[in-house]
């Protein structure tokens, strides 16, 4: 992780405790959990933009399974794990890791200006990122 990158994910997660403070979990019943409250259409949008950039098949799976599946991590975690490396490893080529982490990173913009779990998804849906990040 460069520089740029440490200052992005210090920034994320001191908002993003803000954003997303722990709560009450009436699935696993814990009074201070960390999952997130998304709704399947919710993640189903994080990852179709994702898709859209064209990012490898495996990292997307896995990133259903982040924010869907059994860790259900609250959206700035996950933003930051990304930071962290979890966007290589999945048997992606070096286009496909350099979209992701352009695509990641204007999420992490998104999140940082909307300061809202929910604004941050309608964001994805009605912004035009592929002009904004010039990818035809």
């Amino acid at each position: 992780m460069n520089k740029e990158e440490q200052e992005l994910w210090a920034k994320l997660i001191k908002e993003g405790k803000k954003i997303e403070p722990l709560r009450y979990d009436p699935i696993t019943g814990n009074r201070d959990s960390p999952a997130n409250d998304l709704k399947e259409d919710e993640v189903t949008t994080i990852v179709a933009t994702l898709d859209f950039f064209l990012v490898n098949r495996n990292y997307l799976r896995q990133c259903m399974f982040d924010l869907n599946g059994l860790p259900r991590y609250r959206v700035f975690d996950w933003l930051a794990m990304q930071l962290f490396g979890r966007w290589e490893g999945y048997g992606e080529n070096d286009e496909e890791l350099k979209r992701a982490k352009m695509v990641i990173k204007k999420m992490i913009e998104i999140y940082l200006e909307t300061k809202n779990v929910h604004k941050f998804i309608n964001e994805l849906r009605v912004r035009d990122l592929q002009v904004e990040l010039n990818f035809f």
